[in-house]
């Protein structure tokens, strides 16, 4: 999420659209749900699209936990078709022998 310039400043008041602002109101249960990004921020993310979301509230604390995240940016524009490239080639398997071309010692 970092490379898509997404963050979350401090001191913001929970948002009533999230999962964590539904379930302080009442109204949620806090189960996973995706959530536009938007929601928790101000900041313009063009590579996110929906996050998705968790929370669990604590009133002895007064407190929420929310946890936030997207799937991979290159895992969702690969999803419809899966490119083979050159790093994703399959090593060959091993027959137990060693190919050396020539022993030498280091000194």
């Amino acid at each position: 999420m970092r490379g898509a310039r997404f963050w979350i400043e401090i001191g913001n008041e929970v948002p009533k659209t999230t999962v964590l602002g539904r379930l302080i109101s009442g109204q949620g249960t806090g189960e996973q749900e995706e959530v536009p990004y938007h929601a928790w921020t101000n900041s313009h993310c063009p590579a996110l699209s929906d996050l998705y979301e968790e929370a669990i509230l604590m009133p002895s604390l007064s407190q929420g936990l929310s946890i936030i995240w997207a799937e991979d940016i290159e895992e969702r524009e690969g999803s419809g078709t899966q490119a083979v490239s050159e790093e994703d080639e399959l090593l060959p398997e091993l027959d137990g022998q060693l190919h050396f071309s020539k022993r030498t010692r280091r000194k």
